[in-house]
């Protein structure tokens, strides 16, 4: 079985030696999907980790509307209260304001 794998290792450092740019293409190919890979990971646990620390995490909504009249942004500041109002099943709500334009 040793003597098997070591056959595999030394087939394939040959054939990395024998084809260089092949090797160095695949080998750049897969560092590039890898770091990728890791950084979109990255994202989605951060995207994922806000209100964790709350006692019910599970229950927490952030509800953003966007409406747009004649190409202008329009923000609807009462949305809490209207869902609060109609029985949407909603127990608090706030509204966050941006303050970077």
């Amino acid at each position: 079985m040793l003597q098997r794998l070591l056959n595999y290792f030394l087939s394939a450092f040959r054939s990395i030696v024998k084809n260089k740019v092949f090797s160095i293409l695949n080998l750049l190919g897969l560092s590039v999907g890898i770091a990728a890979c890791l950084l979109l990971l990255q994202y989605v646990y951060y995207e994922n980790s806000f209100d964790n620390f709350h006692e019910n995490s599970k229950n927490i909504y952030r509800v953003r509307y966007d409406a747009y009249r004649n190409g202008e942004l329009m923000f609807a500041c009462a949305l809490g209260k209207r869902c609060k109002a109609r029985g949407r099943r909603t127990v608090q709500g706030c509204h966050l304001q941006d303050w970077n334009g």
